[in-house]
């Protein structure tokens, strides 16, 4: 008797790579295959120095394959899924690591990049983090409506800010993969980057609250 050997495979949620974690990622495929091909929708590269003059520092999309032994990284590998309608089905992307042969290179390979990997996927968000923050959003209106009836306090700031947390809880828990072939030093920080998103949200809940407010004031 003898066991059956099968092809590995994982999936990967809220990747945040940067330049240096690519080149990591690419070494190992080095050391391990005889050939690789560094590619994306459209072109293949001789190396990410390459890949970055040509399409700039974000990636979209981003495979590497390894031959001898096979194994096979993409950023977008696409799948059918149910959807909320019965009957039809959605494309869902996600990144995807895996074996095209069933030997002990490509095992190995396997799971030294799927360590890598993993180390850098982010936190989704956590339903503790979720139901706090609503009750927080809750209390905010509250003391805005409360506010507003009784012409006591800050009705609008509250109102506003609770806009502002809804807003944020939705940002934090739709963030997609972020792959980007500058340094952490080269990249900007969080709040450089979504500066003017922000903004517009801090913006969208002040008029939030102006409208509220007079909704309220008018009403009784």
């Amino acid at each position: 008797m003898e066991p059956i050997r099968n092809t590995k495979s994982v999936r990967f949620v809220r990747l945040k790579i940067y330049r240096e974690d690519l080149d990591a990622l690419v070494g190992l495929f080095q050391k391990a295959c005889s050939v690789i091909t560094i590619s994306d929708d459209t072109n293949r590269y001789d190396s990410l120095a390459e890949m970055k003059q040509h399409i700039g520092s974000r990636i979209k999309n981003f495979n590497i394959s390894g031959e001898n032994p096979k194994v096979h990284f993409l950023l977008n590998k696409a799948e059918k899924v149910p959807s909320s309608t019965p009957g039809q089905t959605m494309t869902q992307l996600f990144p995807e690591l895996r074996t095209e042969e069933a030997t002990d290179a490509a095992d190995n390979l396997f799971y030294a990049a799927k360590e890598l990997i993993t180390a850098h996927q982010q936190t989704i968000i956590t339903p503790v983090f979720f139901i706090i923050g609503v009750f927080v959003v809750a209390g905010l209106f509250s003391l805005g409506v409360q506010g507003i009836k009784t012409s006591r306090g800050l009705p609008i700031v509250w109102i506003a800010l609770g806009g502002f947390v809804l807003i944020s809880i939705l940002f934090l828990s739709n963030r997609s993969h972020y792959l980007t072939l500058d340094t952490r030093r080269e990249s900007p920080s969080f709040f450089q980057k979504y500066k003017e998103e922000f903004g517009k949200q801090a913006v969208t809940a002040v008029i939030g609250g102006v409208i509220g407010y007079l909704f309220g004031h008018f009403l009784r």
